[in-house]
């Protein structure tokens, strides 16, 4: 295996471990989180609760499937486009670049695709 190999597989399990971690703190704690959801996403009638909850179980789903690396280009996809619209959502300030970057990071992992140590590449 080369360093690109490494480098890949340790971005993709980095990226995992953001995305586990906010979504089961959002499944631990809900309330703490109801406040960074815009009120344009209640456009499905659902709560800001509810959709805290919903969230976290997608966060959580999809980034064990970018741990395993099973369907890596999709999953990182669509969890790098959250991840963006979240942080465009925030307005500014160092919460929305460090989100911004997160983002950046995971549609990296989807530009780089399989590597030799995910499921994918088997």
């Amino acid at each position: 295996m080369t360093a690109n190999d490494w480098s890949d597989a340790i971005l993709r399990w980095s990226m995992s471990g953001v995305f586990l971690w906010f979504g089961f703190h959002q499944m631990q704690d809900t309330s703490a989180w109801v406040s960074y959801v815009p009120d344009w996403a209640l456009i499905f009638g659902l709560s800001k609760q509810m959709l805290v909850l919903m969230n976290g179980w997608i966060e959580i789903v999809a980034g064990l499937m970018l741990l395993a690396g099973f369907y890596i280009r999709p999953v990182a996809l669509l969890l790098g486009l959250h991840l963006a619209v979240i942080a465009y959502s925030l307005g500014g300030g160092p919460i929305t670049i460090r989100d911004f970057g997160l983002a950046i990071a995971t549609i990296t992992v989807f530009l780089r695709g399989a590597d030799p140590l995910s499921v994918d590449a088997r």
